[in-house]
């Protein structure tokens, strides 16, 4: 039985590591009793990745073709309708700014849902390390990075989301630190209500800086609100994250750092 369940066994294997982008198809040198159902699932992942790649494309051209008519809009809020009628210029720019950040936004929820491609994982022994180093040297401050992060595969999210919403997230780190960051990444078994084992990938990024009062941190989340008007981040960006981690069956946790800053806790089941 066991010999005769092998293949099947195998095939499951590799499904696993088709679902997670470590390949791009099942290898059809199965059992013969194996191979048509090998076959039509080789040609299922085909047309999938030919259909993500359409709707890609797709959204990218609506997001240029949007990003036109609303440039030429707030070309027209020029400093003589600000002089003329601040009323009016205060309206369009604000109204302006909103239809902005709502298509970011509604185009960075539709790219989630179509799906990761296994041509373009996040592989985060190589992505993070990368994506620290461009934040150093565009923040240029004196502080101690530390990065705790197993040897890990590539896991199966769209690489570009996953920048991005490590990308907020440390950036606010690098703002409102004082000396230190920390970051860590790692994948971890949990028993859910059915009581099976699932892989959960949590990245937590934690800072010493001022923090963030309990009673105040679902603020952050909400579009375009910053608790400090006087310094960037802590906005917009969050509630990005907390979009794209949602559209990923994900939960965003933030809490106090032990170093008595903001800790940020980004969750992704597998």
């Amino acid at each position: 039985l066991r010999r005769g369940l092998a293949p099947l066994r195998r095939a499951r294997d590799e499904i696993e590591q088709l679902r997670g982008g470590q390949r791009h198809e099942l290898s059809e040198t199965v059992a013969l009793e194996l191979h048509p159902l090998v076959v039509e699932i080789n040609r299922l992942q085909r047309h999938t990745e030919q259909q993500l790649q359409r709707s890609r494309h797709a959204l990218g051209d609506l997001g240029h073709a949007l990003k036109t008519p609303l440039a030429i809009l707030k070309n027209r809020c020029t400093e003589e309708l600000a002089a003329s009628d601040p009323e009016l210029h205060a309206l369009l720019c604000e109204q302006l700014a909103q239809m902005e950040a709502n298509i970011r936004r509604a185009l960075g929820r539709a790219r989630v849902a179509a799906g990761v491609t296994t041509s373009n994982p996040f592989s985060p022994a190589q992505d993070i390390p990368l994506l620290l180093t461009t934040l150093e040297q565009a923040h240029r401050r004196d502080l101690d990075i530390h990065l705790e992060m197993a040897a890990l595969p590539a896991q199966p999210f769209d690489r570009d989301d996953m920048l991005e919403v490590l990308g907020n997230v440390l950036d606010n780190a690098f703002k409102w630190a004082n000396r230190r960051v920390r970051v860590a990444v790692h994948v971890v078994e949990e028993r859910c209500a059915d009581n099976e084992e699932r892989k959960q990938l949590i990245l937590c990024v934690e800072d010493d800086g001022p923090g963030i009062q309990e009673d105040r941190r679902e603020q952050v989340l909400q579009r375009g609100l910053r608790l400090d008007e006087r310094a960037a981040g802590h906005g917009l960006g969050l509630s990005i994250v907390s979009d794209t981690v949602a559209a990923y069956g994900g939960k965003l946790v933030l809490d106090e750092s032990p170093s008595g800053g903001l800790r940020v806790g980004l969750h992704f089941p597998h």
